[in-house]
Order: structure tokens, then C-alpha cells, then sequence
């Protein structure tokens, strides 16, 4: 993930360079045209040169973006045919080039997850948008022709913006147990950019629009043989463009049916032949109700061999020792249900004779990474678990609510 701040502010832009160094260790880039500001904070994924940093110039437009565009090298051959010319290989210069030579209508081209901003310094507008779904963050505070749009709330704080509650939003949220407004956060003033939409700032005034909605097509014609073909055909298209990086790729996998699809894709079709090492469950308790099901994965997985036609490096995580509520229900603990984040990992543990080797395990798969250990066991008492719980929060919360 990568992080940015665009304002019209009357700030130091030094003093901040910093607020969003956590989303993008790689590069800071900063730049001043006039009234606008923009702090930028890179993740590199795609093109690790310098020629992909940002933000990005071209002409009089200027772009900062936070995701990955996966279908670019398509577009990217699209816009040469069409007589552009490219001085990286970046999505990010694709992506620019795209919405010039299409301007809005480039979201519909666009196959990924992405927020980014488009500063015209020739009309001193701003086009902002959002992938569809909303998988990247993107927050605005704007009142009396000042504005800020961020990454994270958090850094809309840090310029002055005061914090205040908003009670109504909170409290549905801990009545319905849901969080149903996709504009409005826990905190007054600040806003969400809602997926699917994109919005324009200029002369301090905000115009917001829709670009996508989502609507079920149902073919009611088609076969089950077609639709079964079909489906195996989009599977295998997103893994592909999915795995485009120019970096190491870990993939995280439960053993469920969704990730067992995953990894028998990669396998069958060549997909992951960059991917050198697989980490799985493994129980050594003969009697335990999930010793024959894990065992029959971990032979599938010494089948597999990488593109190179030699076995993938198997990391064990142990299995902890089976626990029961008051109810004799057994409760969910593992250790694959562990969170990454950006230069550490976060790992459940439940007082386990297990905890230290599943910890040390799981450096093993990650070297690079500092591994860190969280009791959860009042977790798994409700019957979640690290890593799921993450996805329960309400967009953006966790940053905006840390101090």
C-alpha cells in the first residue's frame, strides 16, 4: 500500500512529510505548485526504479496513486497504438495516460484496486476516484474552500482538523452490529470517498459523481458446462494478473475451498512460477478430528512442484492443542489466521505449548519481517479469530482512531 496527502492548506509541506511513512517505506516525494500540496509515500510493487516515483509528472498533469492497476501492460499497449509513449513501466504512468486520453471513462478500463488524484496545474482542478469495491482508502475533509484528501484520517488530524464524534454513525454501529453509510465515518467533517465514485475539486468546490454500480447479470440460458467454463476462465485471469510484480510474492492460504482453488489454479496452469514456498496447518495428533483432512493436504502439497519442477518449500505452522468452551464446542485456534502488515507480522497465539514454534515458524516464511505475537484467546472465545476480525471494522477506523 502506498499513502498520500493532497490540501490546499496553508501548511509547511516539510512538516509532514513523514505522517503516512508506514504505507510506503520505498520513496517521499513532495511538491508545491501554487496553493496545492502533495506528500506522497510509496510502496514499490510495479517498476522498482526510480522512474516510477512519485508523485508523477507528464505535461501539466500530475498524478499520486495508491494500488495496482492489474490489467496495464493491456492498456499500456492500448495507449502506444494510440501514439502515446511511456518513459517507465509503471502502472501508475498508464494510468495517467489513460484517464488523458479517455478521461473518465478510463474507470471502466481500469481491472484492480486503486484511489488516486489527478492535479491539472493548467485549470488548478483536482480529479479524484475510487477503485469499485473500495479496496483502497480514500478520505476528504473540505469546508470553507479548504480541503484535504488522505489515505488515512489519521494525517487529516495531524493538520489541525479537530476530532469530533459522530455519535449517531457510532451508535448504529454498535447497535446493528454494521456499518451501513459508505460516506460517513466515526468522525465529523471527514468522509469517505464511496467506491465506485469519483469526485472534483476545483476553486475549493466538490463535485461528486458515480461511475460504477454493481448489478447481478443473470444468463438464465446459459449451460452448466458454459457457465462451469466461464468461471474457471475469470478464476484463472485474475490469478494471472494478480501475480504481476516486480517483487517477491507471498500468498496466504487457509486450506478452505476458496484457497485450495487458488493454489490447484497455480499449479495446474503454471501461474505461480515466481512462488517458491507454500505454508500450511500440520497436526500431530493422530486422534484430534482434523488430523486426517490436514494430513491429506500436506501430501497434496508435497506433490506440487514449482515451474522449475522441483517441490516448494514447505513451512509447517503447528496446530494448537484443541480448546473447548463451556459448551464442549471447540473453539477456532490457529495459527495460519495471522495478519501481515507492512514490515511485520502479527500472529495469533493462546498460550500454547506451540506459540514459540508456530512464531518461528512463521519468521521462517517471513525473513524480512518482524514477528509479533497476540494473545487470542478472548478472541477465539467469540468464535473469530486475528486475522478475520480485521475485515469487521468499518473502512479506514483503525487509522483514523489511533493516536
Amino acid at each position: 500500500m502506498c499513502g498520500f496527502i493532497i490540501t490546499n492548506q496553508d501548511i509547511n509541506i516539510n512538516e509532514f512529510r513523514g505522517t503516512l511513512k508506514h504505507r510506503g517505506p520505498d520513496q517521499t516525494g513532495i511538491y508545491e505548485h501554487r496553493e496545492i500540496k502533495i506528500i506522497f509515500n510509496r510502496l514499490a510493487i510495479i517498476d522498482l526504479s526510480k522512474k516510477a516515483n512519485q508523485p508523477f509528472f507528464y505535461k501539466n498533469f500530475v498524478i499520486i496513486f495508491n494500488g495496482e492497476i492489474y490489467n496495464y501492460l493491456e492498456l499500456r499497449k492500448q495507449l502506444i497504438n494510440l501514439g502515446h509513449t511511456f518513459t517507465s513501466n509503471s502502472d501508475t504512468e498508464v494510468l495517467l495516460k489513460s484517464y488523458l486520453q479517455w478521461k473518465k471513462g478510463c474507470l471502466k478500463k481500469l481491472e484492480g484496486m486503486f484511489s488516486f488524484c489527478i492535479y491539472n496545474k493548467t485549470n488548478r482542478t483536482i480529479f479524484v476516484a475510487r477503485d469499485r469495491y473500495g479496496i483502497k482508502p480514500l478520505f476528504y475533509f473540505t469546508k470553507n474552500k479548504k480541503f484535504i484528501i488522505s489515505s488515512e484520517k489519521k494525517a487529516i488530524f495531524d493538520m489541525g482538523v479537530k476530532k469530533k464524534l459522530n455519535i449517531p454513525i457510532i451508535l448504529n454501529f454498535i447497535y446493528r452490529g454494521v456499518y451501513q453509510n459508505d460516506k460517513k465515518t466515526f468522525f465529523d467533517d471527514i468522509y469517505n470517498l464511496e467506491p465506485g465514485k469519483f469526485a472534483t475539486f476545483k476553486n475549493g468546490n466538490l463535485s461528486l459523481k458515480r461511475w460504477f454500480n454493481f448489478e447481478y447479470n443473470f444468463n438464465k440460458n446459459i449451460g452448466y458446462d458454459d457457465a462451469k467454463n466461464e468461471l474457471d476462465y475469470l478464476i484463472k485471469k485474475s490469478i494471472r494478473l494478480s501475480l504481476r510484480s516486480d517483487k517477491d510474492i507471498a500468498i496466504s492460504v487457509s486450506g478452505g475451498i476458496d484457497s485450495s482453488m487458488i493454489i490447484n489454479k497455480l499449479i495446474e496452469e503454471n501461474l505461480g512460477s515466481n512462488i517458491s514456498h507454500l505454508s500450511h496447518w500440520t497436526c500431530d495428533d493422530e486422534n484430534d478430528e482434523h488430523f486426517t483432512a490436514l494430513k491429506a493436504m500436506e501430501n497434496q502439497l508435497k506433490s506440487f512442484k514449482t515451474a522449475g519442477n522441483t517441490p516448494y518449500t514447505l513451512v509447517e505452522l503447528p496446530w494448537p492443542k484443541a480448546a473447548y468452551d463451556d459448551e464442549n464446542s471447540r473453539l477456532p485456534a490457529t495459527y495460519a489466521n495471522y495478519l501481515i502488515i507492512n514490515n511485520a507480522v502479527l500472529v495469533p497465539t493462546y498460550n500454547d505449548v506451540n506459540d514459540d514454534r508456530a512464531l518461528a515458524q512463521v519468521q521462517i516464511a517471513y525473513p524480512q519481517h518482524t514477528i509479533i505475537g497476540v494473545n487470542c484467546q478472548p478472541i477465539i472465545e467469540q468464535f473469530g479469530s486475528l486475522h478475520c476480525i480485521t475485515m469487521q471494522l468499518p473502512r479506514g477506523f483503525l487509522a483514523g482512531a489511533a493516536q
